[in-house]
Formats: structure tokens, sequence, C-alpha cells
């Protein structure tokens, strides 16, 4: 009731009025409302043009003191709202009263607002926020606040409004503009964006200068301070572009990640180490990180690989430990951080640390600024193996387009089916493939790095829609001076058998042909890319490893055997994922394979000595891993093994036909079974299969 008469839901929003002054909302002196109202929003602060003419919202007010006058800010008044009930979390003060506050609003970008604690400058305490950033304790001057573009209509560029229709990725006065100044207007506007996009300065400028602030150098803060990969840098992009309402075109994030990849990336050297990650190798499982609580502080929440493709100084490690805390408050309770003086040591070790193993300034980059990048274009020899497969091996052609490649592929299993396919590439860093293409008919997507002198690519290539399906990559020049083999159609050959076997390789076709003592190749084709041979080994040889030579190539990687001594499941540990099933995340599907081993000179399996003959073929089962396993019927329900070795999970969702209601997930041990002569050996290993990955960025 509100005087004397019934108020409609409509009528409750008028009945509470602003103040024509400061716009607070101020009750009706006359009767009373059982419950607040939807109050209407405050008056928002007018935008500020930024320098591409953009309008963009100045930084959201935050609570405490005012520096300004002494009056409580609006995280006050949210907390006596809240008290008092307003749904809005803004104070409704006594009817017909209120404290007006019509001083002149700071419309500059630039206010600071302090949060409670030390005061701006002290050093004291952790740190405090400033227009929106984190600044380190003991810094006298913030730097320049982040802030946002308007959205046109409320609607986010991009995306789908009520109506249905949809919401342009340009602003809506550019629109508009382009749309009034026909066609003319509309011609020299894309030639201005696409002059724009080609020059990577010229966009940091625009794009990044609003609001990182220019140092005394003349470097932009915190762009200029760090190193990553081509991943990394374009995860950076997509943070700037999700959170803070940068507007970039995919041409113009294409030209920056080149252009950051370019002038602050990685040296060969520094991204070695961490290539797995890259290349999104399935089952890989890191070594434990020894320099002081990396392991811990770090790789709690991802994974090692994540920190070591990136390169700070000191400073910036800990500016990074302040981004993590401001951008996540709760990080210090999450992954058991509490068992620790969690903040103590993230913003005083670990930075030393990582400063010490990850440092921005190093000879190898500098090295690697200054040496002359390859051209990679040419006629290649490749060979790779896939698990569950077997290996492959062929030509590729690499060709120039544009400031990119063109890469055609004529490549035969270890069958002898054909294999083909195509693609295009960009190369950063001088050095960094990246692919996309086609192969055998389906989409795939290419991760290689290329040697200082341009003579060799390694690397993986791997399906589109599923990375964990996929194979490796190795290739060399053809027509070099040295022979090279790159890998064979099979790596082992048991005593008094012959088998057909291919080689694969530069220079094959020149000097003889030896798979050591005992056994004996017979040629049936050569080139200078493939070599094929009737191999047969003695009853009487010896097994154990053997070297493959052509002329002068020589590699290992090739065994004789008589029995075997035990088989192993690989990779020993992994996970699957279930998916499909009407869901927008399809299944990650696990592969097993189940190679053989003889053991080394001291006579024990499982020791350094042992002597890895190759992938068997195999038949395989699924056990429940323990008791809880077998109560839920994990093995049941939880996926199917196919005869090669590749476990598909069942489909995502509760299902109704297990115990509680829950989903397929499932814990399980995976035995394959290995027939050799009259003797079954078996190894194990184990698989979890679990919920789905919602987040998937390119460097976990």
């Amino acid at each position: 009731m509100a005087g004397g008469r019934t108020l409609r839901r409509g009528a409750l929003c008028r009945a509470v009025r602003p103040c024509r002054r400061c716009r607070q909302p101020v009750l009706p002196r006359r009767g009373t409302l059982a419950r607040p109202p939807l109050l209407a929003p405050p008056r928002r602060m007018a935008p500020r043009p930024a320098a591409d003419g953009r309008a963009r919202h100045p930084p959201p007010r935050r609570g405490g003191e005012r520096p300004d006058r002494g009056t409580p800010g609006p995280g006050h008044a949210r907390l006596a709202a809240r008290r008092a009930g307003d749904r809005r979390g803004r104070a409704v003060p006594a009817a017909g009263k209120h404290e007006c506050r019509s001083e002149p609003r700071r419309r500059s970008g630039r206010a600071l607002w302090p949060q409670p604690g030390p005061a701006a400058g002290t050093g004291g305490g952790r740190s405090f926020l400033a227009g929106g950033k984190r600044i380190p304790a003991g810094r006298t001057k913030p730097p320049r606040p982040m802030t946002t573009t308007i959205k046109n209509g409320g609607v986010p560029m991009g995306q789908t409004r009520r109506d249905g229709s949809r919401r342009p990725n340009r602003p809506l006065s550019l629109l508009l503009g382009a749309v009034a100044g026909g066609v003319v207007f509309g011609g020299a506007l894309a030639t201005a964006q696409t002059a724009l996009a080609a020059d990577g300065r010229a966009l940091v400028e625009e794009r990044c200068a609003a609001c990182h602030q220019k140092e005394a150098d003349g470097s932009l803060h915190r762009i200029d301070h760090v190193r990553k990969t081509p991943e990394g840098w374009t995860m950076t992009l997509f943070r700037m572009r999700q959170f803070h309402g940068v507007t970039l075109s995919d041409e113009e994030q294409r030209t920056l990640v080149r252009y950051f990849a370019d002038r602050q990336g990685l040296a060969p050297e520094e991204a070695a180490p961490y290539r797995y990650v890259l290349e999104r190798r399935p089952a890989v499982v890191e070594e434990p990180v020894t320099d002081g609580d990396l392991s811990v502080m770090c790789a709690r929440c991802h994974s090692v690989a994540r920190v070591g493709l990136q390169r700070r100084d000191e400073d910036e490690w800990r500016r990074l430990v302040n981004f993590h805390l401001g951008q996540w408050p709760t990080i210090e309770y999450s992954a058991q951080g509490r068992d620790r003086k969690w903040w103590e040591i993230a913003s005083t070790e670990v930075p030393q640390t990582l400063g010490g193993k990850f440092p921005f300034r190093t000879d190898a980059w500098t090295s690697w600024q200054t040496a002359p990048k390859p051209d990679l274009s040419g006629r290649w020899a490749v060979a790779g193996h896939r698990a569950g497969i077997g290996s492959y091996g062929g030509t590729a052609t690499v060709t120039k387009d544009g400031d990119g490649y063109r890469i055609a592929y004529d490549l035969t299993d270890a069958t002898g089916k054909p294999l083909t396919g195509e693609g295009k590439s960009t190369v950063f860093t001088g050095y960094e493939w990246r692919g996309t293409g086609t192969l055998d008919g389906k989409p795939v997507r290419e991760v290689l790095a290329a040697s200082r002198d341009g003579s060799r690519l390694d690397g993986r290539w791997f399906l589109t829609q599923q990375d964990e399906v996929g194979g490796s990559l190795h290739a060399v020049r053809v027509g070099g001076a040295d022979s090279m083999i790159l890998g064979t159609s099979q790596s082992f050959l048991k005593v008094g058998s012959s088998a057909r076997i291919t080689l694969w390789g530069s220079g094959l076709d020149r000097g003889e042909v030896g798979f050591g003592p005992g056994v004996s190749a017979k040629i049936l084709s050569r080139g200078p890319t493939s070599l094929t041979v009737e191999a047969t080994a003695a009853a009487d040889a010896a097994p154990g490893a053997r070297s493959l030579t052509v002329g002068s190539a020589k590699a290992g990687g090739f065994a004789v055997y008589a029995k075997l001594d035990g088989i192993r499941v690989e990779p020993e540990f992994t996970i699957a994922r279930v998916g499909g099933n009407g869901g927008p995340v399809p299944p990650m599907t696990a592969q097993f394979e189940a190679v053989g081993y003889l053991n080394g000179p001291d006579g024990k399996p499982g020791t350094e000595d042992d002597v890895r003959v190759g992938p068997m073929p195999a038949s395989w089962t699924l056990e429940p891993f323990n008791d809880a396993a077998a109560q839920m019927e994990d093995v049941k329900f939880a996926g199917a093994m196919g005869a090669n070795g590749l476990f598909t999970p069942a489909g995502a969702g509760p299902n109704p036909q297990r115990q509680f209601g829950t989903n397929n997930i499932g814990d399980m041990k995976v035995i394959g079974s290995v027939a050799d002569g009259t003797a079954t050996l078996t190894g194990t290993g184990r698989l979890i299969s679990t919920v789905q990955r919602w987040n998937d960025p390119p460097i976990h």
C-alpha cells in the first residue's frame, strides 16, 4: 500500500522519485511500501572519447572513502542497502529525506579510488587498485586505467539481439557512417583498415596505447616487457577482447599476433623443452619443477609449460602475480593454497625464482633476433607415426604464398595406402610453423618447428576438432649433401622370419643398405626419399637393438628379437572425456598401444637399458580399476575399446540407468594382450574417463 491505495508493479517503480539534482532514489512522503521496488538506475557518467573516436566508459567506482570528499563511496551504500533489504544494492533514505550529493562527478578515466588499506605511495601492505588496475606497493604513479568500449544498444558486438538480428562487429557509428557515405566512403574505409592491419606497430598504438601508457624509454607499460609464443599472444589478445572490450577484427588480431611473436617471441632453444603443450600431445605427464615452489604455486592450476613459455623480468613477474590476485581474488584459497603462507611466497620468492629461471633478456633470444631467418620453400622428405594406425612417409612440397606458405603432401602408410593432403601456413618468429589444411580428406592443423638453418621440420599434426587424434611429423630437405633416415614402416624383426620394410628419408638412393649382423636385405625399390627392402633375420641372429645404415646415413630404433620379455601399455596413464549426445562438446578419445620390450644387459625388466621393440598387434579389454569402480559398473557404462586400442567414451549427460543417475565417467584398467608364439603377454595401463573440458585454451 502507498498513499492508501494498492499500486501495480509499474506504479511501484514510479512511486520512488529520483532527486532532481543528484538522481538518488527518494521515497514518497506519504504512505509506506511493504517491499522496496525496483529502482531506476543511477545516472551514468558521460563516456570519454578515446583517441580512435570510439566512446569509452570510465572505470567503475569502487567502495571506500572518496579522496575528494569524506562521504562514503558506493561500496558502503551497497552494504547499507543490503541491510535495509534493497535488492538493487542502493541505500533508500527515509521518506522524503536524503543527503544530496550533487557535486560534480569526476569524468576523467584517471580517477583514483583507493581501497581500504595503506595510502597511495606509502609502499605498505600488498597493493592497491587504481582505475581498475592492480598497482604493486611502493609505486607512486599508477598506470593509465583500463577502459571498455560502449556496447551498441546494450548488445555486445558480434552477438545476437533479442529480436534475432545480429550485432555487427564494428561500432554502430562507423557502420552508419559507411552507409551514409556510400561506396566511395566504404572503399576508403576498407583501404584505411587494410593499411592499418598491415602495420603491427600502428595497430598497437591505435588499440593498445589508450590503456597502456608509454614509459620514459618509449616502451608501452606491460606490453613491451613480455615475450611469448604465438599461442601466448593469442590468449592475451583474447583476454583483452573478452574482458576489456578491445575491438579487433580477425585480420587485425592475426596481424598483432604475428607482430608480437616476431618482435617478442621465444628463441628455438627456449621453446624446445615445452613443445609438447604447443603440439597438444595427449597423455604427457610433466616433470615436477625443483626450482622454488613453482610446481605448487603455479602448476596446481595450469601446466608448467604455460609458465615456461613466457619470459619476463622479476618486476614483470611480480605484476603478473598482482594481476592473478586482482583477476581471481579467491586464488589463495583454491587448489589447497592455504597450506602455506601463500601471499608472502607469491609476492617475494616466486617472482625472484621466475625472473631467474625465465628472464626477459637472454643470449639465446639476442642471437636469434640477429640470425637470418630461413626460407622454408622447397621439396621435403617426410615421415611420422600415428598411434594405433602405424607409420607413414613420403614427400611434401612447400611453396611461398604471400607472407606464408602452401604445402602439398604425397605420403603412403605402412601398407602402401596413399595419403594425400594440402594446406597453408604462417611462420611466426622465423621458425614456428602453424598450418591448417586437410590430410586423407580430414581437416587438420600442424604445429611444427624449423631448425635454425631451415634444413629440418619437427612437430605434430592433429585433427581440427579432436586434437588428441594425430601423429608425429619429421621432415628434411630433399637434395642435401648428407643422407638421412627419418623412419621405417616396421621397427622390429623376429629371428628366422622375413618382412617387407620401407625406409623414408633423404639421399636413400646411394650407398649400401645394412640392418646389422645376422640380417640380410634385398632391395625391391629405391629412390631419393624411399627405400623398400625384403629383410630376413637368420635363425641364429643375436637379439637386441640394431642400427640401420644407408650409405652415410645411420639411425637407431630397430630391434631383432627371439621372444618378447614383456609388454607395456603406452601411455601408462591417460584420460578421456565424455561428450556429444546432443551437447556442444565432442567426446575426447584415448589411444593405446601394446609395445614389446626386451630386458637389457642387466636382465631386469623396467630398467633404463631395456630395448624397445615396437608396437605389437594386440587384443584389448577393460577392467574396474578398484572396488568403487566395480560397484559403479564403470566398465559397463564408461565406453568401449576398439580393436586397434582406441577407447571411445560414452555420451555426456546423466545416465538414468546408472546408480544415483550419474554420468558416464569411469576409472578403469586397460589390458593389452599380445600373442608371442605359444605364450600370451599382457600389459596394464590406467584410464580415467571424466567430464567435458568447457574451457580449452591454446596452452593449458
